[in-house]
């Protein structure tokens, strides 16, 4: 599936907040390789990040190990690519596992963006 932001039927139950920071991503899970990419937007079920190339290194249904790099707001757990964009060289990773603190920590940093 490649994600069509102009034709979106988006429904998601959990609302996104804008979200600049800086994400590592592992792909393919667990090796050395990673993509550094920013984050656009994010939600307690996923974000949207900007890898930046229009050739995806990554493929829908892909599993990755995240890390979201910021001081502020550390972040880390697994997630599945769930649609790609090459025109706008971005990709969107549901939460697959994230430690209950984790969950914690990202509903009460969500509540504080606007």
């Amino acid at each position: 599936m490649v994600y069509d932001s102009l034709h979106s039927t988006d429904k998601r139950e959990n609302p996104r907040k804008n979200f600049g920071g800086r994400i590592i991503i592992n792909h393919p899970l667990d090796t050395p390789s990673i993509i550094s990419a920013r984050i656009q937007n994010i939600s307690v079920a996923g974000i949207r990040v900007k890898i930046g190339i229009p050739a995806s290194p990554v493929q829908k249904g892909d599993e990755v190990r995240f890390i979201i790099a910021e001081d502020y707001f550390p972040l880390e757990g697994k997630g599945e690519i769930i649609w790609i964009s090459p025109a706008e060289a971005a990709v969107g990773i549901k939460f697959n596992q994230l430690a209950e603190k984790t969950i914690s920590s990202l509903e009460q940093f969500l509540r504080l963006l606007t």
